[in-house]
């Protein structure tokens, strides 16, 4: 019989070299990682050699996925997965794991969900200071009528040294069937306040799907607010938090409602839309995409943001013919800009998808999309 299979989530690592030009020194997070290379040498630079994270798996019994990771500019990093197992009745189990590199080396993994359900999708953030949040979803299943009884957004945070217990954010179910949080993401600022948002599908309520989200303001997490207006269905969050407090969130959100009397419902036409938090107020939804005719659409936003609050956003645009990789800078004192094109194709089998998008920082920008084709991708 040859032998089992086993699958471990890894990571590629970059030591980083340094970059931030003259005199100025690499901040050092307490029990960290200042950058350096072994006994505090030069800091290294290149790709290491592949390391593998947590304990193997046996294919036939457990899947790994939705990797995450954080990096500070201590050189500390902090790295979320999740792991899928199946139990004789055939019902999902899942948990979620992290693990901490830090003093040049990656520390045992720990399990930081608990309690019934499966937890998946985890997301981590992590400062200078060393302070952390992971963010994942619990679903929990209905044994007796089948399927997806629920979903509930969930955090941790990590400080004085040790993991925070786990606190439901979203709100509890209230009947199975109904609920469905989703899709956590999540930031942190300098002083460790964090701030989580998700997708809710409330089944009760219409429109059936919002944006939400929770802050922790250093003593406690707020009760879930809607961050969307809860007009319109809206979803795919992403989350930016500056080392200042300053946030920002962007989400895609429908221009027209379902329409019985048209094919389809009609064309929704999704644009992005972002919302941003001064340390104190937020501001009101706002619409940064581009003016959608026909069947044009957004999709796949996220966001980026310095320590002092200004942020970039990009997403992906369907316009007729023409796919492009769009995008709008948030400065504090003038707010956003309007939308600007970094790419485009004017080929119908030529898209232009799944842009990312890093920050500095010192907020130098830089993005990437991929550029995909019909008969083959690039």
């Amino acid at each position: 019989m040859p032998a089992a299979r086993s699958i471990l989530p890894s990571l590629l690592l970059c030591a980083l070299a340094a970059c931030s030009g003259g005199d100025e020194a690499a901040p050092v997070d307490p029990g960290g990682d200042p950058g350096g290379g072994p006994g505090g040498g030069p800091p290294a630079s290149g790709w290491s050699t592949q390391v593998g994270l947590g304990a193997p798996r046996d294919v036939r019994d457990a899947d790994i996925y939705g990797v995450d990771v954080d990096l500070n500019e201590g050189g500390t990093a902090l790295a979320a997965w999740e792991e899928d197992g199946w139990f004789a009745s055939d019902v999902a189990v899942g948990s979620a794991w992290v693990a901490w590199r830090r003093a040049g080396a990656w520390e045992p993994p720990v399990k930081v969900s608990d309690g019934p359900g499966r937890a998946v999708a985890p997301r981590v953030a992590l400062n200078d200071a060393g302070a952390a949040v992971v963010a994942f979803e619990v679903i929990a299943h209905d044994l007796e009528g089948g399927g997806i009884a629920s979903g509930t957004v969930w955090a941790r945070r990590w400080t004085n040294g040790a993991w925070t217990a786990a606190v439901r954010l979203s709100d509890a179910p209230g009947a199975p069937h109904e609920l469905y949080a989703s899709r956590p993401r999540v930031g942190i600022d300098g002083a460790g306040r964090a701030l989580v948002a998700w997708e809710q599908r409330n089944v009760s309520s219409s429109p059936a799907n919002a944006v939400w989200a929770s802050r922790f303001d250093g003593s406690a997490s707020s009760a879930p607010f809607l961050v969307s207006d809860g007009t319109i269905y809206a979803a795919s969050a992403d989350v930016a938090v500056a080392a200042n407090g300053a946030a920002a969130v962007v989400w895609v959100q429908h221009t027209n409602p379902y329409d019985p009397n048209q094919s389809g419902g009609g064309p929704p036409n999704p644009n992005v839309w972002a919302r941003r938090f001064d340390g104190s107020a937020w501001s009101a939804p706002q619409r940064i995409g581009a003016d959608l005719l026909d069947y044009e659409g957004c999709e796949r936003p996220a966001i980026v943001m310095d320590g002092v609050g200004r942020a970039f956003a990009i997403w992906q645009e369907h316009r007729l013919d023409e796919n492009r990789i769009a995008a709008a800078r948030l400065d504090p004192a003038r707010g956003w800009s309007a939308r600007a094109v970094l790419d485009a194709s004017t080929s119908s089998v030529d898209h232009r998808s799944f842009p990312s998008v890093a920050v500095a920082a010192r907020a130098a920008r830089s993005r990437c999309g991929r550029p995909t084709r019909r008969t083959g991708r690039s």
